[in-house]
C-alpha cells in the first residue's frame, strides 16, 4: 500500500525525545551565535583584515563623497555593490562612527535569515522541528563559514535579502507580491554580486513552475536592475562597472574544480544526505506531477542555486571560508524541508520505513556534533585589545602622514588621514588578475596604478606600515623596525591571518637632498663607525664609517661632505678616502681645524637598486719616522646628495 493511503502514525517516544534534543541543539547554536555576535559587536578593532576598509568607505559616504569614482590616494572602493554600505552608513550616522553600525546590520541580517528559514519551512509543514532544524544548521555553520555572519561585510545582508525575496515569492498570490520579491532580489544583487546566479536560476525555475505567470517578478528584476546599473554607471563616469563587474570577470581561476567540494562535503555530508532525501521522497511521492510541483521546483532551484553560487566563488583565487555561506544556507533550507518530508512519509509508511525518521534525526545530531567549535577562539582576547591600543598609540606618535596599507580605520583612530586599502587597490590595479581584454579596462587599471605609484615615488607618506615582515619600498622607503616587537599579536580572529608587521620610514635622499645625521629615526642606517648624535651632526669613531643609502637611479649624483677634525691639540694631517660600495670615489686631506667641503662624483652605474654602502676611510698622514697615530674623531656636519640632470 502507498504511504499516502495509510493514516498518520503518532510519533514514538524515541522520535519525540530525539526531536527535542535536535531542537535543543538548534537553539543552542542559535544562542551561541547571538552571544558571540554580541560580545564581538563592540570590539574596537578589526575582526577580519578588510573590515577597517569597510568602515573607511562608510566614513567617506558620511563625508558626502560618492562610493564610486576616479581613484585617489585616499580611497579606492572595495569590489562590492553599494546597498550594504549605504544602509550601514545611515545607521552609523545615528549611532556613531566605528564597527558597531556595520556589524549590527550583519547581525540583524543573520538573525533575520534564521527566522526566514523557519518561516519558509513552515510553508511546507506545521512542524516546528523542521524549521528549527533548518535555522539551527545555518546558525551552527558560523565557524565553517569563517565566523563571518556578524562581520562588517555585505555577505549576511545579501543572503538575508535573497532569502526574503524567496519567501515573498513563495507566499505570493498576486502580482504585487511578485513585484516586491523582484525588488528584493535586485537589492540582494546590489548588496553583493554573488546574488546574480541565485537570481537567474531561481527566476528561470519560477517561470517554468508558474507556466510564465511570474512575469511581474521577471519584469521587475530586469527593469529595476538595469535602471540602477545605468544610473550608477553614468553618475560615476563608468567607474561603477569597472569596480564591481570588470574586476570580478578578470579574477584568476582556482587550480581545480573540486576545491569547494573538498572543503564542503567532509563537513556537511549529514545535512546533504537529509537534503537529498527531500528530493528523492518528493519525486517518489509524485511532487513533479502534483499540486506541489511549483513549490518543489522553487524550493529545489533556490537551494541548489545557493550551493552552486558557493561553488562558483571557489572557482576563483583568493577566497575564504565565507564562500561557504550561500551553500550552508541552501543546505540548511533543504535539510529542514527534507526532515519535514521524511516525517510526513514515515508517519504514513509501513513500520520498516518509519526507521527513516529516526535515522534522519540521528543524522541531524551527527551534523550538529560535527559543526561543534570552540567559541573562545572566535573572540579577541584582552591581549589583542591591548595590542590594538598600543598600535593606535604608535601610529598616533609617528610624525606626519602614515599609510597603513592592509588595514583601514586604524589611521582614523589615531587621528590621522586614511588612505586606500591594499585589497581594494590590488583588485582595481589588476594585480594577480587576467590581462585586460579591453582598452577601457587597461586605461582604468593604469590610472589606479598611477595614483599609487606616484604617491609612493613622490613620498606622500612619511611612514608606511605593512604586513610583510622586513618589507621595504626601496629606494623610496626603508624598513626601520618591526611593529611592537610582538609578531602576530595584531592578527585578526578570522579571515586571512595577517597583521601589521613592519614600519617603513621615508627615505630623505631618494631624489637627493641632505641625509639627517642628527635624526635618531635614521640612526639604523649608520652601520659602522659613528658616535653619538650632536646638534650639528655626528662624530665618527675609528678608521672607517659607513652609511646605508638608497638613491633613485637614472642620473649621476654629486656628493658633498661637510667635515672637520677634532682639534684639542695641534692637528694631525689626515686623509679621507670616500667610497661607494666597492668603488673609491675620491680622496681629500684635512690639514687644519677648519671646516672642509669634500665633493666627489657618483656615476649612475655605481648605484644599485637596493641598499648601497657609502663609506669613509680615515688615515693619519704622520711621517714615516713617527709612530702611526690613531685616527682622531672626524666631525661630519652634513652629507648632501645632489642629483645631476
Amino acid at each position: 500500500m502507498e504511504p499516502s493511503l495509510l493514516p498518520p502514525a503518532k510519533p514514538g517516544w524515541l522520535t519525540m525525545v530525539l526531536e527535542r534534543v535536535v531542537l535543543l541543539a538548534a537553539a543552542g547554536y542559535s544562542l551561541l551565535f547571538i552571544g558571540l555576535a554580541g560580545l564581538r559587536l563592540g570590539y574596537p578593532f578589526e575582526l577580519e583584515w578588510i573590515e577597517g576598509a569597510a568602515v573607511d568607505a562608510l566614513r567617506r559616504i558620511l563625508a558626502g563623497h560618492s562610493l564610486y569614482g576616479p581613484p585617489d590616494i585616499h580611497f579606492v572602493p572595495l569590489v562590492y555593490n553599494p546597498v550594504y554600505f549605504y544602509v550601514s552608513a545611515a545607521l552609523m550616522k545615528v549611532i556613531g562612527v566605528g564597527f558597531v553600525a556595520p556589524r549590527l546590520i550583519s547581525i540583524i541580517s543573520g538573525l533575520g535569515s534564521l527566522l526566514l528559514l523557519m518561516l519558509i519551512v513552515r510553508l511546507e509543514t506545521p512542524s516546528g522541528v523542521a524549521g528549527g532544524l533548518a535555522a539551527g544548521f545555518y546558525a551552527a555553520s558560523f565557524h565553517v563559514t569563517g565566523a563571518w555572519l556578524d562581520l562588517a561585510k555585505p555577505d549576511s545582508l545579501f543572503l538575508f535579502l535573497a532569502l526574503a525575496a524567496f519567501y515573498v515569492q513563495r507566499r505570493s498570490v498576486s502580482w504585487r507580491g511578485l513585484v516586491v520579491s523582484g525588488a528584493l532580489y535586485v537589492l540582494a544583487f546590489y548588496t553583493k554580486q554573488n546574488a546574480l546566479p541565485i537570481i537567474l536560476i531561481t527566476l528561470a525555475a519560477t517561470l517554468v513552475a508558474s507556466a510564465g505567470q511570474s512575469w511581474p517578478q521577471a519584469i521587475t528584476i530586469a527593469s529595476l536592475g538595469l535602471l540602477l546599473f545605468v544610473g550608477l554607471n553614468l553618475s560615476s563616469q563608468g567607474w561603477y562597472a569597472f569596480y564591481t563587474l570588470d574586476m570580478l570577470t578578470y579574477h584568476e581561476r582556482a587550480a581545480g574544480l573540486w576545491l569547494f567540494w573538498a572543503g564542503f562535503l567532509p563537513r556537511l555530508w549529514p545535512a546533504l544526505l537529509i537534503s537529498a532525501l527531500y528530493l528523492v521522497i518528493s519525486l517518489r511521492a509524485g511532487a513533479w506531477h502534483s499540486t506541489q510541483r511549483s513549490a518543489f521546483i522553487q524550493n529545489t532551484s533556490f537551494s541548489l542555486a545557493l550551493i552552486l553560487t558557493s561553488w562558483s566563488v571557489f572557482l576563483q583565487r583568493w577566497t575564504f571560508d565565507n564562500g561557504f555561506m550561500p551553500a550552508c544556507l541552501g543546505v540548511a533550507l533543504l535539510s529542514g524541508l527534507g526532515y519535514a518530508r521524511v516525517q510526513a512519509w514515515a508517519s504514513r509508511a509501513a513500520d520498516h520505513w518509519r526507521h527513516l525518521g529516526l535515522s534522519t534525526l540521528a543524522l541531524s545530531l551527527l551534523q550538529f556534533g560535527g559543526l561543534a567549535y570552540d567559541p573562545a577562539r572566535q573572540l579577541p582576547t584582552a591581549q589583542d585589545r591591548a595590542a590594538g591600543e598600543r598600535f593606535v598609540a604608535l601610529v598616533a606618535g609617528l610624525p606626519g602622514e602614515v599609510l597603513i596599507a592592509e588595514h583601514g580605520y586604524y589611521g582614523a583612530l589615531a587621528g590621522k588621514p586614511t588612505y586606500l586599502h591594499a585589497s581594494a587597490y590590488a583588485d582595481a590595479a589588476g594585480l594577480g588578475a587576467l590581462p585586460p581584454r579591453t582598452e577601457d579596462n587597461r586605461l582604468r587599471r593604469e590610472q589606479v596604478t598611477q595614483v599609487f605609484e606616484l604617491a609612493k615615488a613622490y613620498q606622500v607618506f612619511d611612514w608606511v606600515i605593512l604586513d610583510e615582515p622586513g618589507a621595504s619600498w626601496l629606494p623610496y622607503y626603508f624598513y626601520q623596525r618591526p611593529i611592537l616587537n610582538e609578531p602576530g599579536v595584531l592578527n585578526p580572529v578570522t579571515g586571512h591571518q595577517v597583521g601589521p608587521e613592519s614600519v617603513l620610514i621615508k627615505n630623505p635622499v631618494a631624489w637627493g637632498g641632505e641625509f639627517p645625521l642628527h635624526d635618531p629615526a635614521y640612526a639604523f642606517l649608520l652601520t659602522e663607525g659613528w658616535g653619538a648624535v650632536e646638534d650639528w651632526g655626528r662624530w665618527t669613531v675609528g678608521q672607517r664609517a659607513e652609511v646605508q643609502i638608497a638613491l633613485s637611479q637614472g642620473s649621476p649624483y654629486r656628493l658633498v661632505i661637510k667635515a672637520f677634525p677634532a682639534c684639542d691639540s695641534p692637528p694631525t694631517p689626515l686623509s679621507v678616502t670616500v667610497g661607494w660600495n666597492q668603488a673609491t670615489l675620491g680622496e681629500a686631506r684635512l690639514t687644519d681645524c677648519a671646516d672642509r667641503e669634500i665633493m666627489v662624483n657618483l656615476p649612475d652605474q655605481e648605484i644599485v637598486g637596493g641598499l648601497n654602502t657609502f663609506w669613509f676611510q680615515f688615515a693619519s698622514l704622520a711621517s714615516a719616522t713617527e709612530s702611526p697615530a690613531p685616527a682622531p674623531a672626524i666631525g661630519i656636519k652634513a652629507l648632501i646628495f645632489v642629483r645631476q640632470q
